[in-house]
């Protein structure tokens, strides 16, 4: 293509030569000796012929001035263009990374909260492990001064041996609930802090996540419920993305969907099998429900109704950002029958090899 300045140059001479004609043609017109002998009506239609010619000339110049100037508005538009397209690449990549971010954040607030929670929560057992250890350290001491002493009846022994029984019991109670407790913990804690999948019953996975909660739930009276309808094929996935999907929306019913006015209620997880082999899982809880106003954009990072009290704005986003990005499915809010908030959240059942994309260092 060629470009402007030589355009302009071609187009002037071509100009020149036409106007060489058109004087040509004037000159011709005015000659009396030519046109001496000739009908005058040829020459007034010769005359008419050269005045039409000069006046298609000048609109000819006309279009070509107007088309040199669009070819150069053109061509800074497309360099405008092409400006704007480099900032908009540049300004979603910062935004993949951004979002990245948020979510590598949220998981380690979450893991944060989990290892304060299970460190309170497993306070309790290690606290009746200690005190019978030591109740019954106090009786040993006590009936080896009987036995010293030449006191010691059958009776005591009898009542002795019953409460060691008694506390060892109490004693085997508490470390295996300890157990379950670390144990629950090691594995959502580990599948929390990286996005490494594997193959896993995801209704039993769920009970985990929600056993791991049980700390943020002990004041409050709510019930975690997971309903499967029908068996269910193993899920072949990313954990810690499942961990943090329910933990957020467990959190986020918690924080927005129960208060004093509505302090009792069950969170329900039903799974549910799809016919073109997806999983379903509908997320339902009987609080105060999702405010109209905020239900078309709930979805949108640092939407909440609990701005300064709380809420960050970022648990449904990065449920959603989860649920299609990485797990390759679908999230959409549902209202339950009744009151309260719903989550219809549909994934395949092996999840795409495709994963977050990572924030660069």
């Amino acid at each position: 293509m060629a470009s402007p300045t030589t355009a302009t140059t071609a187009t002037g001479d071509l100009f020149a030569a036409e106007e060489e004609v058109l004087a040509k043609a004037k000159a011709f017109a005015g000659d009396e000796a030519l046109w001496g002998g000739a009908d005058p009506k040829l020459r007034t239609e010769h005359a008419a012929l050269a005045r039409r010619y000069g006046t298609l000339l000048k609109q000819t110049r006309r279009l070509v001035r107007v088309s040199d100037l669009s070819a150069q508005e053109v061509k800074l538009a497309n360099q405008r263009i092409s400006q704007q397209n480099v900032e908009l690449e540049a300004a979603y990549t910062a935004l993949k990374r951004a979002q990245a971010e948020l979510v590598q954040a949220q998981k380690a607030a979450a893991l944060s909260t989990l290892v304060a929670g299970v460190a309170h929560e497993i306070n309790t057992p290690v606290g009746v492990i200690r005190t019978a250890n030591s109740t019954l350290q106090q009786q040993a001491e006590q009936m080896h001064a009987a036995l010293a002493a030449g006191a010691l009846r059958k009776s005591d022994l009898t009542a002795f041996l019953a409460k060691i029984k008694r506390g060892l019991e109490i004693i085997e109670s508490n470390s295996a609930r300890a157990a379950d407790l670390i144990s629950g913990f090691k594995l959502v804690a580990v599948d929390r802090s990286n996005d490494e999948r594997r193959v896993f019953a995801l209704p039993a996975y769920l009970r985990e996540v929600a056993n791991s909660l049980a700390p943020e739930l002990q004041h409050t009276e709510l019930e975690v419920v997971i309903d499967t309808v029908e068996p269910l094929p193993a899920y072949d996935g990313y954990p810690g993305a499942i961990a943090q999907i329910a933990t957020n929306l467990i959190l986020n019913s918690v924080m927005h969907g129960y208060g004093d006015d509505c302090p009792q209620g069950t969170l329900i997880f039903a799974l549910s099998l799809c016919a073109d082999h997806r999983i379903e899982v509908l997320y339902s809880d009987g609080g105060n429900g999702v405010p109209e106003e905020i239900q078309a954009t709930m979805f949108e990072p640092f939407v909440t109704t609990k701005r300064g009290r709380g809420g960050s704005g970022l648990g449904l986003h990065i449920v959603q950002n989860l649920v299609c990005n990485l797990l390759g499915g679908a999230i959409r809010y549902v209202r339950p029958p009744g009151r309260g908030a719903g989550f219809e959240i549909v994934i395949p059942a092996v999840a795409p090899h495709d994963g977050l994309v990572e924030p660069e260092s």
